[in-house]
């Protein structure tokens, strides 16, 4: 999922800067298919499971790498004030 990421924030900010709902996500849990009915309902559980994860690792690493950010902006800084 990582490599998919940009480093840049502004190409990340539409994807991190709104809590919605994961693009798999859908509402079906079921289908008629003639006579038989399609139940996916603990297929959806699992792949709802897996995209919050990756939406819990992307906002880790935003977090991480903002900080980075930030700390080198205040290394830049103060060294300006010298």
């Amino acid at each position: 999922m990582f490599k998919f990421l940009d480093t840049s924030f502004e190409t990340n900010l539409p994807y991190i800067g709104k809590q919605s709902q994961c693009l798999c996500n859908t509402s079906d849990m079921w289908k008629l298919s003639g006579v038989c009915v399609i139940d996916y309902e603990q297929v959806q559980v699992t792949v709802n499971a897996k995209c919050h994860a990756w939406q819990r690792d992307i906002l880790s690493w935003f977090r991480f790498t903002l900080g980075i950010v930030m700390k080198e902006m205040q290394i830049l800084k103060q060294l300006e004030e010298y």
